[in-house]
């Protein structure tokens, strides 16, 4: 059994607590297991995930109202204070009756009732508000607390997290590094970017120019205001807030690792949430289908056939070191710019004989690729997310 570890730098470029994965088979009986995983072995992390709790919470959710009588933010900052005992969020949307409420750290669905309930008995409201986004996260703390412990588990999240759509197409969608030097903040792609479509298949396939995941830094996938983007990142800090210049540094023993998503209208609408009637009534496992997904790589177990070739071989070491660099994503990318260059590569000898070959059997080709579920991660996302949902009826 191989295993393979690898040293995790920060933002100062120090070494921090290195994260360990083994290879395993990839957990079904032979003759059950997919065509895709046969003679295949899966990469786990060596990372127990019982030595963490795990608790999904509503970030925020942002509401627009269109009133029936016009009035301004202050006003509507101020009668919430004093009817719902806490400041809202409010930015004005093109005139004096249309605004945009964001509601931090929702506690439950009936709060929502509430606030509604306050517009209307102040202003009327000409239609039901509208859900306008949405930032869900699940959150990792040590039950002992430890600094290797969440470096642990941040490495991991970065190299398993598979997002829900692609996000190496557009430049600014791709998985990348940023945290603050000074006054300036400073960000570094996992996966570099040319405009040459050529050039971009060559830099996927290769892991010279890869840039892991810094510690001490956010890693994003997904550009801003898009419509998802996600957030990786170990936690220090809570309630913060960039207008007012206030936050609350977290004792050490609430540190935790936290892997957050923004969804804006677009994506909530896709899922069937309009209004706020919708997201009362929504199951919250749901998000886990397309923003809260992990995978663990697959390889070519080579060392079946004593003739593998030594290309092959070669491919396999690459693909590797791929996934540790630049996890799932870049294996992913890595894998579609190979079987690109095979297509080409085939279609160039067709053409030199003259006539078609015999179809080639293809290994993942799909959606999945060679990737597999990593099931403990999701069991315990899935669990997180059900007892969400189970918080918001039952407060």
């Amino acid at each position: 059994m191989n295993r393979y570890q690898f040293r995790q730098i920060d933002v100062e470029g120090s070494t921090r607590a290195p994260i360990s994965f083994v290879e395993q088979p990839t957990g079904r009986p032979q003759g059950k297991r997919q065509a895709r995983l046969r003679n295949r072995v899966q990469l786990m992390p060596e990372l127990d995930l019982t030595a963490y709790e795990c608790r999904a919470v509503v970030d925020w959710v942002e509401v627009r109202f269109c009133l029936c009588r016009p009035t301004q933010g202050v006003a509507i900052n101020s009668h919430l204070r004093k009817e719902l005992g806490q400041s809202i969020h409010v930015k004005e949307e093109g005139d004096n009756q249309t605004f945009r409420l964001r509601v931090q750290e929702l506690a439950s669905s009936s709060f929502l009732d509430k606030l509604v309930d306050a517009m209307h008995a102040k202003w009327g409201l000409r239609c039901e508000p509208d859900v306008m986004g949405l930032e869900i996260s699940v959150d990792f703390r040590p039950k002992v607390h430890s600094v290797e412990a969440l470096d642990r588990l941040f490495g991991v999240l970065v190299r398993t997290h598979f997002p829900g759509r692609d996000v190496m197409a557009r430049k600014n969608d791709r998985p990348r590094s940023g945290w603050k030097e000074g006054r300036w903040t400073k960000a570094r792609s996992v996966l570099p970017w040319t405009d040459s479509r050529a050039t971009r298949s060559h830099l996927a396939i290769t892991t010279a120019e890869n840039h892991p995941a810094v510690l001490g830094a956010t890693f994003y996938e997904g550009e801003k205001d898009s419509e998802s983007m996600w957030r990786v990142m170990i936690k220090q800090i809570d309630q913060q807030s960039i207008a007012a210049g206030t936050r609350r540094e977290l004792p050490e023993e609430e540190h935790r690792v936290r892997i957050e998503v923004t969804l804006d209208f677009r994506e909530l609408h896709k899922l069937g949430i309009t209004t706020l009637a919708e997201l009362k009534t929504f199951r919250y496992q749901t998000f886990q289908r397309g923003f809260f997904q992990f995978r663990l790589p697959t390889f070519r177990d080579v060392g079946l056939k004593e003739n593998s070739r030594h290309s092959t071989r070669a491919i396999e070491v690459t693909r590797r070191l791929k996934f540790l660099r630049a996890g799932v994503v870049g294996l992913r990318a890595m894998d579609d710019a190979l079987l690109l260059g095979q297509k080409k590569g085939r279609a160039r000898l067709e053409k030199k004989l003259g006539r078609k070959l015999a179809p080639k059997k293809r290994t993942g080709t799909g959606s999945s690729s060679t990737l597999v579920s990593y099931e403990k991660l999701s069991e315990r996302v899935a669990m997180a997310l059900r007892n969400l949902g189970e918080r918001m009826v039952d407060r």
